[in-house]
């Protein structure tokens, strides 16, 4: 109560500093414009989800901003305490993790996996080799393809010709057998 007093008090002061000293024809009403100014300006903040999300972090923003201020020793040891409890779940799961690349670790350091940039060469010719013989099946397989092609081509005519010669030997016998059954 005594601070609204305070303040109500400072704002007044604020107002006679404004007015010169005399007293206004017209009340200034510092408090509603100074309302309306932040209401105004939490609708337009409002509509902005960055701007909401600094607002949320404004106290922790104000005190990494502050030079010289490391987190507040004024803490007391019982909250941090509880902080470190709240995260004791985390931060058994990240040990284990330690842990767990901690036992990986002469793996890595293995003499088989410090090798790796020697090959390198060796891959790189490997490569090479594979490509080219990726480009003569390539051509092999086209010229398998128009062999086939030509094979089927070829066998379609033998067996047009057949058909056609088949046809010529079934006239040929129809026009016999009618000679004899005339003769």
């Amino acid at each position: 109560m005594a601070d609204i007093s305070e303040m109500e008090a400072r704002i007044e002061a604020l107002e006679r500093a404004l007015c010169g000293g005399r007293p206004p024809a017209k009340r200034l009403q510092c408090i509603d414009a100074l309302t309306k100014i932040q209401a105004t300006l939490d609708a337009a903040a409002g509509k902005r989800e960055r701007v909401r999300a600094l607002f949320k972090k404004l106290d922790e923003l104000l005190r990494v901003l502050e030079p010289g201020q490391s987190p507040s020793p004024a803490v007391p040891d019982s909250v941090k305490l509880q902080i470190v409890f709240s995260g004791e779940s985390t931060l058994k799961t990240q040990a284990g993790l330690l842990e767990e690349v901690e036992q990986l670790i002469p793996l890595l350091e293995s003499q088989s996996l410090q090798a790796i940039p020697g090959y390198s060469g060796q891959l790189q010719a490997l490569t090479q080799v594979h490509v080219r013989q990726q480009d003569e099946c390539a051509a092999v397989e086209n010229e398998v393809k128009t062999l086939v092609e030509e094979y089927n081509r070829t066998l379609l005519l033998l067996s047009r010709q057949f058909v056609q010669w088949d046809e010529e030997l079934t006239r040929v016998e129809v026009a016999r057998g009618a000679r004899r059954v005339l003769d």
